[in-house]
């Protein structure tokens, strides 16, 4: 398991997320990250 870390900018705010991209969806790492909104 090799994390990795982007920047997204979401809603004006640039991020940093960390993520497992053999598992993680997108969808999932957003919802961790309390963006609960997010539709896949």
């Amino acid at each position: 398991m090799e994390l990795k870390r982007v920047y997204l900018t979401i809603n004006g705010v640039t991020k940093s997320i960390l993520f497992d991209p053999e598992k993680d969806t997108l969808a999932e790492t957003l919802r961790r990250y309390g963006y609960l909104g997010v539709k896949a």
